[in-house]
């Protein structure tokens, strides 16, 4: 789950050049880092889903790993508290499965259940 401020001047929604006196830290910017992610969790092409709450929008792309994108109309860079982040955050991560693996790993452990079955045979 990313969130990210439209007017943040640290890290430009856009992208850009910033990093203190000496400006020298690029940024590729929100759409390129949200590709990024789709392509990483194996994301379909269909249109995501949008959700609008205030000046908080969500895109959730349907993916083999949760991959949902919420920019804050006008929000900087500061944890954004009033849209209800933290109860947000918390559901999306005890919402995750308990095992996970990563996108595109096979499960190599053996099922042990099917031995200790077989056993006693």
């Amino acid at each position: 789950r990313m969130y990210h401020g439209t007017e943040d001047p640290i890290v430009p929604y856009e992208g850009g050049v910033t990093g203190g006196p000496d400006k020298s830290t690029v940024y590729s910017g929100v759409a390129w880092t949200a590709e990024q992610w789709r392509a990483r969790n194996q994301c379909s092409t269909a249109e995501p889903t949008v959700e609008t709450t205030g000046t908080m929008t969500c895109e959730s792309w349907q993916c083999a790993a949760s991959t949902v994108l919420c920019t804050i109309d006008g929000g900087g860079h500061e944890w954004p508290a009033a849209h209800g982040i933290g109860l947000d955050s918390w559901t999306w991560f005890n919402d995750l499965p308990d095992e996970s693996t990563t996108p595109g790993d096979t499960d190599t452990t053996e099922d042990t259940d099917a031995k200790d079955t077989d056993a006693g045979q």
